[in-house]
């Protein structure tokens, strides 16, 4: 009996521990199936990921308008809504499409938002008519709303969404592409020089910077140490400011770092942040933007540094205050995956360091530093040397007399 009793306990416990590994499978099964998988395959709007996005949420926050669904809804934006119903109304207006073929489009198209419809007029319709529309189409004080930024912003909606709805020989891309150009020429490179695919106006900005030609390989590595752009100074680096409207083309040369000229200024920390947190989501093998801010953020260690890349006429600082400067790009790949680095960067760096640790340049940089750093420094040395050779013509002549 005590044995029939011990085998039932034992058939038991397997029948149990099967129900429980059966139960598990099932758990397991309605979970795998709970997750939403992207709308899209080609998805191109990421949320930040909450390790970089706590740094400074204000930078990736609208404070004006919002495009999309992350922030329909929130209250500080509401001001703009009215606007945006105005834009639609003039659009509507002046379009020989009615609204149920814009509608149909939007339904249509590639991007489809599954939303529940709880207001009369579906957010998603209202955003993708008001993308439609034109900032020039209204005037006065309506028009003042907006930024320039936010002008470009509609501008590049609204001509990909025409482009489709109301086909012409145009290329609606090229067309944005210069109007963006003409508001940020200073800053990147020309239109033409532009052959990619456009994802969202966020990329738009990332392809601005990227290099005309061909973009440089990768290596499973990341940039461990480079000197800052003192100390590189004081090693004997001449910077020189480069030709090149594309701030990544980095060079070193016979001793010369030639680094393209780049402005600072109060939105280029949300530009910077935008751009290479999408690069992360989105281009996670074609960090080049980030690979140049992992060398800045080398370059720059201090206020110093600063003042250094300002001296040179590399960086326009308009934000006046160096240390400010310092801290924000210090602070801009804190959390940021810092692998695959671009190639290019890698040999940069390692030539870089090895000229900086060279003691001939160190002792050269010293030399030309110590005598030939200012006009009386330069009257000093060659009085000195000119005393040194009278006393030596005077002390041979003395010799020649005893003769």
């Amino acid at each position: 009996m005590p044995l029939m009793k011990e085998m039932e306990l034992q058939e038991n416990g397997s029948i149990k521990s099967e129900n429980e590994h059966k139960s598990l499978i099932i758990d397991i099964e309605a979970m795998v199936e709970s997750v939403e998988l992207p709308l899209v395959s080609h998805c191109c709007i990421y949320k930040v990921p909450q390790k970089i996005r706590k740094l400074n949420e204000q930078v990736y926050t609208p404070s004006i308008v919002s495009i999309g669904p992350f922030h329909n809804g929130d209250k500080r934006l509401e001001s703009m809504e009215d606007l945006k119903l105005r834009y639609v109304k003039s659009f509507l207006e002046r379009t020989p499409k009615g609204l149920q073929d814009c509608i149909e489009y939007i339904k249509k198209s590639d991007v489809v938002i599954q939303r529940p419809f709880n207001k009369a007029l579906p957010w998603f319709v209202l955003e993708d008519l008001f993308n439609l529309t034109e900032p020039s189409c209204l005037s006065g004080e309506d028009h003042d709303q907006v930024s320039s930024f936010i002008d470009v912003a509609f501008h590049y909606f609204r001509v990909n969404f025409l482009q489709s709805i109301f086909p012409s020989g145009a290329n609606n891309t090229m067309f944005t592409l210069h109007y963006f150009h003409e508001h940020y020429k200073q800053y990147i490179m020309k239109p033409d020089e532009v052959s990619m695919q456009l994802q969202n106006l966020t990329d738009l900005l990332r392809i601005f910077y990227l290099p005309p030609d061909r973009l440089p390989r990768r290596r499973k590595e990341t940039v461990k140490h480079l000197y800052n752009a003192s100390q590189l100074v004081e090693a004997g680096v001449k910077l020189h400011v480069g030709e090149d409207k594309s701030i990544l083309e980095l060079q070193f040369t016979k001793g010369v770092f030639t680094i393209p000229r780049f402005e600072v200024c109060h939105w280029t920390e949300i530009l910077i942040r935008n751009v290479v947190a999408f690069v992360q989501c989105h281009y996670p093998f074609q960090t080049y933007i980030r690979d140049y801010i992992i060398l800045l953020d080398f370059l720059i260690d201090t206020s110093l540094d600063v003042d250094t890349l300002v001296d040179k006429g590399i960086m326009v600082n308009t934000l006046g205050d160096s240390s400010a400067v310092a801290n924000m790009v210090n602070n801009l790949c804190i959390n940021v995956v810092q692998e695959n680095i671009n190639s290019g960067y890698i040999r940069l760096c390692e030539k870089l360091n090895g000229f900086y640790e060279d003691p001939f340049h160190k002792y050269k940089a010293s030399f030309i530093h110590d005598y030939f750093s200012s006009p009386w420094k330069i009257t000093s040395f060659v009085a000195a040397i000119l005393l040194l050779l009278l006393t030596l013509i005077q002390a041979i002549c003395s010799v020649i007399s005893l003769f």
